[in-house]
């Protein structure tokens, strides 16, 4: 009993405002409501607990630079969790920030270089015309139609397009085995699931033990037919494990983020009519959308900007403490292995950082003055999303 009280007196003992147990409505609530209230309650810095640890609250932005940039060595890793796999375990996403996460970033990096991007785009035009074409469909009967489904299809073809090679046209193919696959995966109950791509690698891990993808041995290889045994790590490429961890990564962070920020800015723009005009009598300057002319056109890149402002693709973002940390002139001492935890969607919506902060306003994007480390809708510091 002792201990339990010492561990949940940690905070009040600094001084430090919060919960002073276990809130299970955390579990219960809307996630990024209760986040939000909570923010609301007890302020930017806010000390909390779960059945896993000590944590720490952050959504002040010079804090938030600390932690993430300055201090990055105290900070590099997220929250631990092991999905039962060691392939998933070796995803980009989950590596401890130790040499071998360098070396797999350095590894990827490339992948999203400008020249590479520049080749992905005559895929994403062509999948973008499929698209609209069957869009078309339901403007001339004058129906109503599911973004979500023609968005989700539009954000699988082009995943599987880019990072794989396959053509799925997955609204004309509901059968093909990409989509059949991801349908076990990405059909979780909405109810049950955190809102963000975390959750779906937990279902995809789950999914994976039930197809019996894991065993608890591998198959039998020959080597002769991949010519010999194949290095567990040699630098600067990756083993087999590591290569099906990046893929899983790829096409399920890729596919919730796109089509989650793609249904969430059509939403925006249908409820503001003034800035759909605004969009299209932009686009309409575009002759064709180059790489090139579509970085210049500034007021959709503050659209998708405002959209993640409002509907961030993380939640939250967790970061390990290795060592007794000093949390800038607070007089807060984070505990070593305490969890440090970040509320994007909290964070963007303060009101003395954003004015009229749940309002949808492009133009505050077109010259942003905001604080580098006040909109973090992918994290941000050297852990920041590729």
């Amino acid at each position: 009993m002792l201990l339990l009280r010492r561990r949940f007196t940690y905070w009040s003992r600094q001084g430090v405002p919060g919960p002073k147990y276990i809130e299970y409505r955390g579990f219960t609530n809307v996630h990024h409501e209760h986040t939000l209230e909570a923010v609301n309650k007890y302020g930017k810095v806010y000390g909390a607990y779960s059945f896993t640890g000590t944590h720490l609250v952050l959504n002040e932005p010079d804090l938030l630079r600390d932690v993430m940039v300055k201090d990055f060595h105290v900070f590099p890793n997220h929250k631990i969790f092991h999905l039962g796999s060691s392939k998933i375990d070796q995803s980009l996403f989950f590596l401890p920030g130790d040499d071998n996460w360098r070396r797999v970033r350095s590894i990827l990096s490339p992948v999203f270089t400008s020249g590479k991007l520049r080749a992905m785009l005559g895929h994403i035009g062509g999948i973008s015309d499929g698209l609209v074409e069957n869009l078309s469909q339901f403007e001339k009967k004058g129906e109503s139609v599911d973004m979500r489904k023609y968005v989700g299809a539009f954000a699988m073809d082009v995943i599987s397009a880019c990072a794989y090679g396959i053509d799925v046209k997955s609204i004309d193919n509901p059968n093909h085995p990409v989509v059949t696959n991801a349908s076990k995966i990405l059909n979780a109950d909405a109810a049950k699931r955190r809102t963000d791509f975390i959750q779906l690698m937990i279902d995809s891990e789950k999914s994976d033990k039930e197809l019996g993808y894991y065993s608890g041995s591998e198959p039998e290889v020959d080597d002769e037919s991949i010519g010999g045994q194949l290095p567990k790590k040699v630098v600067g490429t990756l083993t087999p494990d590591e290569m099906v961890a990046q893929g899983l990564l790829f096409f399920i962070a890729g596919y919730d983020t796109t089509s989650a920020a793609i249904t969430h800015a059509l939403y925006y723009l249908s409820e503001h009519k003034d800035c759909q005009q605004k969009l299209y009598e932009e686009l309409r300057t575009c002759d064709e959308f180059t790489y090139e002319k579509l970085s210049q056109l500034k007021y959709l890149n503050a659209v998708l900007s405002e959209t993640l402002r409002l509907a961030p693709s993380l939640t939250r973002v967790q970061r390990e403490c290795l060592q007794d940390y000093k949390l800038g002139n607070t007089g807060i001492t984070v505990p070593k292995g305490a969890t440090v935890e970040i509320l994007p969607y909290a964070l963007h919506r303060q009101a003395d950082l954003w004015p009229n902060p749940n309002d949808f306003i492009p133009d505050r994007f077109l010259n942003p003055v905001h604080h580098p480390y006040a909109y973090i809708p992918f994290g941000g510091g050297p852990r920041l999303c590729i």
